[in-house]
């Protein structure tokens, strides 16, 4: 959403979690109540380049909020286990991130976390708030294949909040929280349009310049349109002082009217012998 000349770029994203695994909840792994959950994310994004986003940097933030419903749920089917949740978790989860494209690859950063605004239950697992920084790389094989690489490295302390009880800890060796670092590999692939797999670098060249074309059309027009306005603006000011001028001659030759009729009624004093 936006204006297509406008830098910025706005969006929401809705999204929903359906429980399909024997086991929720997992070690290292994002809370999850075992139940449906819901939530959305808006999304900001600006680009240097309006016209050729890709061709320049661009800054994308996101904020989310993420509703458990999870209230009076138990985290496991083991008797022992007598915590429930007393109320419904949420939390917001949010994203800073810039990317620098070149001709071969780009270098991306990203800072991501969430904030519990209702935490889970004592004994759940990943009931702490994070913080990860994220450099990455995507390395642009082909027009249609990427290959992305990306490190998280955790920004906040290795701090346990979980209650055991009944459950065994985990070996002192292991983060207690969530991972210390973690690493990304991805491919995307454009399936569609079929088209971005046949054209030639000279097709896609001839394109960029056709619409190259056409913005440099657009932006002398708007040059001719911008010099018009000026001139008219100036042909109205040239108006506007002789018409200022013309009032002033006007109000100076009213002013001497009257100065001559007042002299003429005031009465003439005889002369003294």
């Amino acid at each position: 959403m936006g204006d297509p000349e406008s830098a910025l770029r706005f969006g929401i994203m809705a999204l929903t979690r359906i429980p399909m695994a024997k086991t929720h909840n997992i070690i290292y792994e994002p809370y999850s109540a075992g139940t449906a959950e819901a939530g959305f994310t808006g999304l900001m994004s600006y680009f240097k380049d309006v016209n050729y986003p890709e061709d320049n940097y661009s800054l994308h933030f996101n904020l989310g909020y993420l509703f458990h419903n999870d209230a009076g749920d138990k985290l496991t089917d083991d008797p022992r286990d007598t915590v429930s949740a007393k109320s419904i978790s949420s939390e917001l989860t949010y994203g800073f991130g810039v990317r620098y494209p070149f001709d071969k690859w780009d270098i991306t950063l990203e800072f991501n976390g969430n904030a519990f605004l209702q935490k889970p239950p004592v004994t759940a697992y990943s009931r702490e708030n994070y913080l990860y920084f994220t450099p990455g790389v995507r390395y642009k094989m082909l027009r249609w294949l990427n290959i992305d690489f990306a490190a998280d490295l955790r920004m906040t302390p290795d701090k346990d909040e979980t209650q055991y009880g009944f459950v065994h800890r985990l070996p002192m060796t292991l983060p207690s929280t969530w991972p210390d670092w973690r690493v990304q590999l991805a491919v995307q692939a454009f399936i569609l349009p079929t088209s971005i797999r046949k054209e030639s670098e000279r097709d896609i060249l001839m394109k960029k310049a056709a619409s190259r074309r056409e913005l440099f059309e657009q932006i002398v027009r708007q040059q001719k349109e911008t010099e018009a306005a000026e001139k008219e603006l100036e042909r109205i000011k040239e108006e506007r002082r002789k018409a200022e001028s013309q009032l002033q001659k006007l109000r100076e030759l009213l002013e001497g009217k009257k100065q001559k009729e007042q002299k003429k009624k005031q009465p003439q004093q005889k002369p003294k012998p």
